[in-house]
C-alpha cells in the first residue's frame, strides 16, 4: 500500500509541501488549512491521469477541514484504482478482526 509501489519500470517522485499550523484555534490556522486544501485538491487533480496520489498523511475524510475529496465514495474509488483495497481489507479482517488497530479514518476509507 506504499505510494511508491509499482512495477520495476514505474516512475516515482515525491513533492513535499509543508505548511505549519499555529497552535490553537485561530484565523491564521484556518487560513493555512484552507490554503493547504486548495493545494492538495489541485495536486490531486494533476496526479489523477498518472495514477498519482496525495500522501496518506495528507488525506482527510470528506467533511473534515483540509479534505480534497467531495465525498467518501469518490475517495474510495480513487484509492481503489491505485491500491489493492480488497486484499488489504481481507488481511485486516484476518489479523485484526476486532479492529483494535483501526480508527475513524481507516474505517471510513476502507469500509
Amino acid at each position: 500500500m506504499s505510494p511508491a509501489s509499482g512495477s520495476a519500470s514505474s516512475l516515482h517522485t515525491w513533492i513535499g509541501i509543508i505548511m505549519y499550523l499555529p497552535p490553537g484555534p485561530s484565523a491564521q490556522r484556518d487560513a493555512v488549512t484552507s490554503r493547504f486544501a486548495g493545494y492538495a485538491t489541485m495536486f490531486g487533480d494533476l496526479c489523477q491521469p498518472y495514477n498519482g496520489t496525495v500522501h496518506w498523511a495528507k488525506l482527510e475524510l470528506p467533511g473534515n477541514d483540509g479534505t480534497i475529496y467531495k465525498n467518501l465514495k469518490e475517495m474510495q474509488q480513487r484509492l481503489r484504482r491505485k491500491y489493492p483495497m480488497d486484499e488489504f481489507n481481507a488481511l485486516r479482517q484476518r489479523f485484526d478482526p476486532n479492529h483494535v488497530l483501526s480508527n475513524e479514518w481507516v474505517n471510513g476509507v476502507f469500509s
